[in-house]
């Protein structure tokens, strides 16, 4: 995951370079903290905030993913599909950019397109 973010904006994953792509996929079900769900004409959008085990909780150690889950009319209605992982490009007021996938425990889970 982490490798093909490092080929255009390493700034992303800067919180856990430290960590290989098995120590940063680590997570089990029991690592989700929070789920939201928000619906849409072509089914549910399922957000969720998953703890990375490897990292400590005080700092940036979570990821926000987005999964889908089509109805009727899809090709495998009612299965979870992982649509993407939150990543932030955010413009600092000094005009520089700050770019980040590893969120804190303090940050909402919220709907996000990117």
């Amino acid at each position: 995951m982490k490798h093909t973010y490092l080929k255009h904006e390493p700034e992303y994953f800067a919180a856990v370079q430290s960590l290989s792509d098995a120590d940063l996929t680590s997570f089990s079900s029991s690592d989700l903290e929070a789920v939201r769900v928000g619906v849409s004409a072509y089914g549910l959008h399922l957000f969720g905030k998953l703890r990375i085990p490897a990292m400590p909780e005080s700092g940036p150690a979570y990821i926000h993913f987005r999964a889908f889950i089509g109805g009727d009319g899809h090709q495998e209605p009612g299965k979870a599909k992982l649509h993407s992982i939150h990543t932030e490009d955010k413009e600092e007021p000094d005009g520089g950019r700050t770019y980040r996938a590893i969120f804190t425990k303090e940050d909402p889970l919220e709907w996000f397109d990117t």
